[in-house]
């Protein structure tokens, strides 16, 4: 019981941390408490001892969200010219090593408690640290881009607060 209380201290804080920092991608936004939802399930699952269905359905899940998540910012990094994208895109790949080597091990020597302390740790953490450091700095990246655009739509009249087309022409209607 004393697992499930920490766990959900810990899940609290994490998720209040996460909605802290905006990528200004929605998809991504909402995406990532979700992946944290699945990484958590799945801590629990493996300090429950699931059976091999459960756990496998899980680890499915939780891998696919985040391939899923990890093309979504790696598609804004090549949209907005990031500068970060290499080393961005190697911590993608070092999560997804981790992920797989820590399913292999779940999967060959089956659930331990050592086991979900590795998914607190370096899937769990890893996510909150990644989204802290290299997700804030795309997403300012990002809201830049959003903002010079934005700027530049309205500084050059096709804005909607310009004339339309029909008022320009001289046309009544």
């Amino acid at each position: 019981m004393r697992w499930l209380v920490f766990l959900l201290a810990m899940s609290t804080t994490t998720r209040n941390a996460f909605s802290s920092v905006l990528l200004h991608l929605p998809a991504v936004d909402e995406a990532l408490p979700i992946l944290l939802t699945h990484l958590e399930k799945l801590q629990i699952a493996v300090l429950n001892n699931e059976e091999d269905p459960v756990l496998e359905e899980l680890f499915r899940a939780s891998g696919s969200l985040a391939i899923q998540t990890f093309r979504r910012e790696e598609e804004a990094m090549e949209l907005c010219r990031y500068r970060n994208t290499v080393p961005h895109k190697s911590a993608h790949q070092m999560f997804l090593k981790m992920f797989l080597h820590i399913r292999a091990v779940c999967m060959k020597q089956g659930p331990s408690v050592a086991l979900a302390q590795d998914i607190r740790t370096d899937l769990i953490g890893w996510l909150s640290d990644h989204h802290h450091m290299f997700n804030a700095s795309l997403g300012r990246t990002v809201h830049e881009m959003v903002e010079r655009s934005r700027a530049h739509i309205e500084s050059s009249g096709n804005g909607s607060s310009g004339p339309s087309a029909a008022d320009s022409s001289g046309v009544a209607g």
